[in-house]
């Protein structure tokens, strides 16, 4: 699978066939799972860009696992 963006839209490219029968439950999971994990990478790479050109290397990513370790104790 591959991500392609077209005009601002967000297109998963998948040279895997789907199944002929799909329920309509199973379908909007599977797309719901696709678009969240989609969104989950753009978010991280956006933080990683952030952080590239605007803070020093990793300090975001560090400061929130210190914060997620903190929390946990």
């Amino acid at each position: 699978m591959k991500l392609q963006t077209t005009l601002g839209k967000i297109f998963l490219v998948s040279s895997v066939k789907p199944p002929s029968v799909i329920t309509l439950r199973d379908g909007l999971r599977s797309i719901l799972t696709v678009e969240c994990s989609i969104v989950n990478e753009l978010v991280l790479q956006f933080l990683r860009l952030y952080n590239h050109h605007h803070v020093s290397s990793g300090s975001i990513e560090r400061e929130e696992r210190m914060r997620l370790h903190h929390d946990r104790t």
